[in-house]
């Protein structure tokens, strides 16, 4: 096999420029059988960059794809969604999410984002979560490029998921102190701080319009707020906290 693309390759190189498609198949076939720097000197014969730029995002020779995709930019979803895939499959969920936006792919950017925030929340990491909840806020205000202008009720529904979105991220914010405290023997944060933390989700997760977020826990909060209250010396409060414990 190895000396058949050998030969093969002398043979393309007394192939005429003009004739671009025995070229190609020439290109092509030494693509198939991972005949790397062959398949580049075919392909940059003729000038097919497309060819070219598939041919380094199979072997993984990304540096080599975006030198190309600076010259030729109407092809970077071509590299950049599956760059965005690679960089997924590693983990970097982050730079996938940017590598999506530059492919010009918001739909693929905006899944990638919620897996983020869900990822952040199984994991426990609150304070993650909250910012990519403040994020996914901010993408409900961003039009894609020549899209026409949202009716009055897109822009309604835009507006609403915003108010979701920041409403999720400040809970989860706040629970991010208040659950290291319900769950951790020590804490360096101050008390005040987390009296502030735990009256205000306790507000917000007393709301009957209001879907308690994920990984919650509303008796953490309780228990929390009611230990503070009792430190404080706020009797009156730590008693009502106790109370409602009960029920």
């Amino acid at each position: 096999e190895s000396g058949a693309v050998d030969r093969l390759r002398e043979v393309c190189r007394t192939i005429p420029k003009s004739d671009t498609a025995a070229i190609q198949e020439c290109g092509a076939y030494f693509r198939k059988h991972n005949a790397h720097a062959y398949a580049v000197e075919a392909f940059e014969r003729i000038g097919d960059s497309k060819a070219l730029l598939q041919l380094h995002v199979q072997m993984g020779m990304w540096d080599e794809a975006f030198k190309l995709v600076d010259k030729y930019p109407q092809y970077a979803g071509e590299v950049y969604v599956p760059w965005a895939g690679w960089l997924a499959s590693q983990g970097r969920f982050l730079e996938a999410q940017e590598a999506f936006k530059l492919a010009k792919r918001p739909k693929e950017a905006h899944r990638m984002m919620e897996q983020l925030a869900s990822n952040a929340v199984i994991t426990k990491k609150f304070r993650d979560a909250a910012y990519f909840f403040v994020k996914l806020g901010m993408e409900c205000g961003a039009l894609e490029e020549g899209a026409p202008k949202p009716s009055e009720e897109e822009w309604n529904r835009r507006t609403q998921r915003y108010f979701d979105f920041n409403r999720k991220a400040d809970v989860y914010f706040a629970f991010d102190v208040v659950h290291m405290y319900a769950t951790q023997p020590f804490t360096s944060s101050d008390m005040l701080h987390l009296y502030h933390a735990s009256r205000f989700l306790a507000s917000e997760l007393s709301d009957p319009n209001f879907e308690v977020p994920y990984n919650v826990s509303k008796l953490d909060v309780l228990l929390s707020l009611g230990r503070l209250t009792a430190n404080m010396e706020m009797n009156r409060l730590a008693r009502h906290v106790y109370e409602k414990l009960q029920h």
